[in-house]
């Protein structure tokens, strides 16, 4: 008699430890939930996953080839990022030509040598030595600067009396507010050669943005 009522009170004890277990593992799995909503929320800037979707469930948004039809709403998220993502974005007019930006200027040894940049691409802004470059809070600078149509002071470790002007720049948001892009994604691959590690194929992701008139 005594052995059963033992194992009465094993069994309970069992049952009240099983039920502990899974009202814990629910607990930590909601809290879990919840906190991936709140991080993701609170990334305004949070990069977009593009994919090519129907034509019946988007129905104006896309043209003929399933390249997606954005405005700035959707290209502005995107060129805040373009830095940690290391993707390329370019901007083209209708016709087809390059959409030009600004007029990047380096000095070499022997002149100053200008360059029409109509994209955004961070090792080639390494490459030329931008003064934003190294920088996140510069870059975003830089960017605001283009975006707002106004100027970009240089950082303080540099000549801090010079001054970009963007004001005339085509990719303000006062010019592109109600204009429309077909957007296009595609990737570049380069291989590059160590003369350890032998050969290396990097992919890169280049986004194009053609204005539509």
């Amino acid at each position: 008699m005594e052995n059963a009522a033992e194992a009465l009170k094993l069994a309970f004890y069992v049952i009240v430890f099983v039920l502990a277990l899974t009202i814990s593992i629910s607990t930590f799995s909601k809290a879990r939930e919840t906190s991936d909503l709140v991080l993701e929320m609170a990334d305004k800037a949070r990069y977009y996953e593009y994919e090519h979707i129907s034509i019946e469930n988007i129905g104006n948004n896309v043209d003929d080839a399933g390249n997606r039809i954005v405005g700035l709403e959707t290209i502005i998220p995107t060129l805040y990022k373009y830095d940690k993502e290391r993707y390329r974005i370019e901007f083209k007019k209708a016709s087809g030509d390059n959409l030009i930006i600004y007029t990047s200027t380096s000095k070499t040894i022997n002149n100053v040598q200008n360059k029409n940049i109509y994209y955004f691409d961070i090792v080639e802004e390494e490459n030329r030595a931008e003064p934003w470059v190294g920088n996140s809070e510069q870059i975003k600078l830089h960017l605001d600067a283009i975006l707002r149509g106004g100027q970009y002071q240089l950082p303080q470790y540099l000549d801090t009396s010079k001054v970009l002007d963007y004001s005339n720049n085509p990719l303000s948001i006062a010019k592109l507010k109600n204009k429309r892009f077909k957007e296009e994604i595609g990737r570049e691959n380069t291989v590059e050669t160590d003369e350890i590690k032998g050969n290396k194929t990097t992919t890169k992701i280049i986004i194009t943005y053609t204005l539509l008139e």
